[in-house]
Parts: C-alpha cells; sequence; structure tokens
C-alpha cells in the first residue's frame, strides 16, 4: 500500500494567507460600506457644504407693527399661532381621510371633508388658523403625509369693537385692508426671514445656505393720538344716548383742537376687527369720515363768521326775522323759524338760531362771497386724515348754484360734510381763526412729528366773538343742555331733516340730531361733536335735547380724566375701566 506524502509547508501557509486577506478584504469593505451610508445619510457639514444635495427653506415669521395708544396702550398686536393645513394632493385615502384628521383633533369630519372638497386645485387648504399646541402634538403624531402645521402671526385686537372702524382689520396674508392698519401699512408691515439649508437623505436639516438666508424684519410701532380711556367714554356716551332715542347710527369725534389731534373717534354700530365674519361691510365703514350729510343748523357758526369777517353785518346790527316767524324771499321761497322773535341782534340770530335771520345776511353775502369764505373752512375739501375713503363732502361750484342756495346753505342745506369734516372746521373757531389739519398720529416733544397744516380761515377777532356768542348758544340758547357746572361749554345744536333720496325734499318725521361744542371758551382745549342719526321722534329728536347732553358729559369727563378741574386724585375716577365688550348693537 502507498502512502499519501505529507503536504508541503509552503502550501499551509498560502491558504492561511488567502483566508486572513478575505477576512481582511470583507472587514475593509463592509467599513468603506458603513461610511459612505454615513456620508450619505449624515455628512458633517463641511462636506454637506460641498456636495449638492437637496435644498430647502422655511419661513421665518416677523411680528407686525403695534398700534399704540398715545399713553402706550396696545390697541393692536400681533402673537404666533400655529396653523393646520392639508395638501389634497397628499391625501391618500379620500374616503377616510376626514375621520383620520378631525376625530383626534377635535373637528366635525364633515366640515373637514367640505373645506378638502372645496379647494379644487387648490394644494394649500386651510383648517385651523389657531391650533393649541396639544392639538399641534396631536397632529405631528398622526404622521399623515397630506396633514402639516404652519408657524404664522395672528393680528390680535385687545380690546374688541373699541374704536374697531378706526383701527380696521388685516387679510389672511396679515396685510391691512382698512382703516390705520391700512394707512400705516408700510410702517406696520414685517418682512419675514427665510431659513434655507440642505438635507440628508432622511430629510434632516444639515446645512445652513448663508447666502440663500435672511433675518427676519419685524415691523415698527405706531403710537396714535387717541387716548384708550376717552374713547371709551365717548362709546359709552353714544351707546347710553342710541339706547334711550333708539338711533339707527351714531358718531361723536373729541378732538385737541391747538394740534388736531383726534384723542377718540366711536361710532355705532361698531364692529369687532378679531371677529370679521361677524360684520357686514356697512358696519366696517368709518362713517366719521366716509359718510357726508346736511348739517343743518350746527352749520350756522361759520356762516356767521363768515359774515361778519367780510363785514356785511355788524354784530350788533338789528335784523327783522318776523314776529310771525315766516319770511318770503324776492323769488317766492318761505322761510320758517321754529317760533317769531321779531328783532333780533345778528348775535342773537345765531344764539335763537333763526333760519329767517341766516337767510338774509346770505342774500347779503351773496353766492360768490358765502361760497368763498366756506371753503376757507375746508368745506367742499377733504380734511387730510389721510384716512381711507375720507369724503370731500359737497359744496357746490358757484354754476351750479340757483336762486335757492343763497339761503338754503347758510343755514346748513344744500351742503354735505362728514363728522371729522365739520370737527376740522371748528379748529378754526377754536384756534383763533387758524384752521388745524386733523391727524391720528400724536404731536408732543417726546414724538415729534411735522407741525400740523394751519392756514386762516378768518381774522382772530371774528373766531374769539364767535365763541362767546356760541357761548350765549349754551348759555341762554338752543344748547342750554350742554351747560356745564364744571368748565364753561361753547356750542351749537342742529336739528337737520334728512333728505329723500328717491323723491327729492325731506323725509317726515326723520331727524340728525347734532351737536357741537367746545371748552373753556377762552382757551378751548377740547372739541366735541355728537351726530346721532334717525332718533325716535316719540322719544326725542332735537339736538339740544338729544345730542346737547352727550357733548357736555364727555367734555366734563374729558376734564376730570384728564385732570384738568376736581379734587387732587379725584381726575381719573369718572373715566370707566378699559374693557372688552361685545359687538352687540
Amino acid at each position: 500500500m502507498r502512502r499519501t506524502p505529507p503536504a508541503s509547508p509552503s502550501a499551509d501557509r498560502i491558504g492561511a494567507y488567502g483566508l486572513v486577506a478575505g477576512v481582511v478584504g470583507t472587514l475593509a469593505l463592509l467599513v468603506v460600506a458603513g461610511r459612505v451610508a454615513e456620508l450619505k445619510l449624515s455628512p458633517p457639514a463641511p462636506i454637506a457644504a460641498r456636495v449638492g444635495g437637496q435644498t430647502a427653506d422655511r419661513e421665518i415669521p416677523a411680528r407686525r407693527g403695534r398700534l399704540l395708544d398715545r399713553r402706550g396702550r396696545a390697541l393692536a398686536v400681533s402673537r404666533p399661532a400655529t396653523r393646520l393645513f392639508v395638501d389634497p394632493g397628499l391625501i391618500e385615502d379620500p374616503g377616510t381621510f376626514a375621520e383620520r384628521v378631525a376625530y383626534p383633533l377635535g373637528y366635525d369630519p364633515v366640515a373637514v371633508s367640505r373645506k378638502v372638497s372645496a379647494a379644487g386645485d387648490s394644494r394649500y387648504v386651510v383648517i385651523d388658523s389657531r391650533i393649541s399646541p396639544a392639538q399641534r402634538r396631536r397632529a405631528e403624531a398622526l404622521g399623515i403625509p397630506a396633514l402639516a402645521t404652519q408657524l404664522h402671526m395672528v393680528r390680535r385686537y385687545p380690546h374688541g369693537p373699541l374704536a374697531g372702524p378706526l383701527i380696521g382689520f388685516v387679510g389672511f396674508e396679515g396685510h391691512g385692508l382698512a382703516g390705520l392698519e391700512r394707512v400705516l401699512e408700510p410702517v406696520l408691515r414685517a418682512e419675514h426671514g427665510r431659513l434655507a439649508y440642505r438635507r440628508d437623505a432622511r430629510g434632516r436639516a444639515v446645512a445652513r445656505r448663508s447666502r440663500a438666508s435672511r433675518p427676519p424684519r419685524p415691523g415698527r410701532d405706531v403710537r396714535l393720538s387717541v387716548d384708550l380711556v376717552i374713547q371709551q367714554i365717548a362709546a359709552d356716551a353714544l351707546a347710553r344716548v342710541c339706547r334711550r332715542y333708539d338711533a339707527e347710527r351714531a358718531e361723536l369725534v373729541v378732538m385737541a383742537p391747538d394740534t388736531g389731534e383726534v384723542l377718540a373717534m366711536a361710532e355705532r354700530p361698531r364692529f369687532d376687527p378679531g371677529a370679521l365674519a361677524d360684520s357686514s361691510r356697512l358696519e366696517r365703514r368709518n362713517d366719521v369720515v366716509a359718510s357726508a350729510f346736511e348739517p343743518g343748523s350746527i352749520f350756522k357758526p361759520f356762516t356767521f363768521a363768515v359774515a361778519t369777517a367780510a363785514g356785511v353785518v355788524e354784530p350788533g346790527a338789528r335784523i327783522d326775522v318776523t314776529r310771525a316767524g315766516r319770511f318770503v324771499t324776492r323769488v317766492g321761497r318761505v322761510i320758517h323759524d321754529s317760533r317769531g322773535h321779531g328783532v333780533l341782534t345778528w348775535d342773537e340770530v345765531l344764539v335763537h338760531s333763526s333760519n329767517i335771520g341766516m337767510a338774509k345776511i346770505g342774500m347779503r353775502l351773496g353766492a360768490k362771497g358765502l361760497r368763498s369764505g366756506l371753503v376757507d373752512f375746508g368745506f367742499g375739501q377733504r380734511p387730510g386724515s389721510g384716512l381711507p375713503a375720507e369724503t370731500p363732502g359737497i359744496l357746490r361750484p358757484l354754476a351750479s348754484w340757483n336762486h335757492y342756495s343763497v339761503t338754503s346753505v347758510p343755514m346748513g342745506q344744500e351742503v354735505a360734510a362728514s363728522p371729522l369734516q365739520i370737527l376740522h372746521a371748528m379748529t378754526a373757531l377754536a384756534g383763533d381763526g387758524r384752521i388745524v389739519t386733523p391727524t391720528l398720529l400724536r404731536r408732543d416733544a417726546e414724538h415729534p412729528l411735522a407741525e400740523p397744516g394751519r392756514r386762516r380761515a378768518v381774522p382772530a377777532a371774528v373766531a374769539r366773538h364767535t365763541r362767546r356768542v356760541l357761548r350765549r348758544v349754551v348759555t341762554a340758547g338752543t344748547g342750554r343742555r350742554a351747560a356745564s357746572d364744571l368748565v364753561p361749554i361753547f356750542g351749537k345744536t342742529g336739528t337737520a331733516q334728512i333728505p329723500d333720496p328717491e323723491g327729492g325734499g325731506y323725509l317726515e318725521e326723520t331727524y340728525l340730531a347734532s351737536f357741537i361744542g367746545g371748552a373753556p371758551v377762552e382757551d378751548p382745549r377740547v372739541l366735541v361733536g355728537c351726530f346721532v342719526h334717525r332718533p325716535d321722534p316719540e322719544k326725542g329728536y332735537y339736538g339740544g335735547v338729544v345730542a346737547a347732553p352727550v357733548v357736555r358729559e364727555v367734555i366734563e369727563r374729558v376734564f376730570r380724566y384728564r385732570g384738568w378741574v376736581g379734587k387732587p386724585g379725584a381726575a381719573l375716577r369718572p373715566a370707566a375701566p378699559i374693557r372688552r365688550e361685545s359687538a352687540a348693537r
């Protein structure tokens, strides 16, 4: 039997070397593969910056500027919120999607389904613009690709409907669409930032792209002339007068005559900018600047000042307004007073609000002189507040005047003005003849702005004399219910009929009750105008009855609040605390 020779030592070594080499090679390949996977899934930032990977970006919301009252109290602010939205293009199972989303997050599945169905081709459907942190966590835990959240800024109005038409509102994208939000958009507007970055294969951010990123820029705050406490005083007074006389609507303006600053601008009905869907377009309109009406007798002080300045009548001149209270013009027009006065001085014509006396002096002035003087008071022109939809009112060109006009216009007919226009004209009588442009921005040494626009309407002596006559209106004339034991008030009543928009003439038993006034007489610090539309005539409709007490109340409360009168420590007591009110009218 032949024996197999033993293996060569060199062959054993070769086999061992081959085995080791195979193991080492395999391990090396595994290490390389692991490193490749690591670099692929999560590369270091320096490497990620050099290689072409997936890129993405996201918006960094910036805060819109705040609207503040003159003392720094917030009227409109922006706060971060989370929006829940759906991309319909990523819905995997349309039949069950609404239930899968709605029940865990506390929504009605039918409502969710309707929103998604109504989206059409849109890839962005908002389910809720403000969800809670708990809802956000639950939404993310659902892991539904079509469902996502987004951080954004929400505009909030801490005082609800207080000054709603004045403040205005913003749209879905946060841009101002009405009121001061619209006017001050260039200042309030924020520029959202953008963070651009690269992502790894798992979608994780691995490196910021500096050149493509930009920081957010917040909007700037704006301090207004409005005082929140005075605004509340005005709103409370309007609410009471509308309830008492069952009025259709009303406006009230408080102004500082020396600077033109609007301290309050209130109206009824009101709307809450934070509940925009609950209001109509008509309710959102700012009637203080956008609505013009025949002012009636509150227009007479301006006719009085124009005629006095023109020298067509002296203050002590005597005018026969007839004992019967009835006067027929040379063209056959019949003009009535509420009662017969006989002979009155020119000052008494204004004190007793004689239509006949005003008509006779209008004829002396003539159309050209009358219209020119009223233009100097700002009628027929926009007051210049800058608010949207500001009306110029109506002061027709001379070519449109007829033989009735010189007797109609002096007593506030055939002319129309907004509440702000009338207060604007009143600044000339309060400011020794110089009319001041109204502003909604604060003017003082701490917050300097350009000097208010001023131009002369009448001589200073005429303005001062007119104020003193208007004081007699309150002490002895039609405005006695505006008399105050606290401060000497001057002013004028108005009881205007409302024109019939269809048949011509005037509506029966339909009135505008108004009063414009200020205080004190020799150095006016505040002007107030109250305009109550269509009060129930069975409850009261004269301006001296309906509106004059409102102006007195507001002036007294403003003087106490500002500490201009009263005992030390009592100045703030009459001003009600700032509170959020419902939008109920």
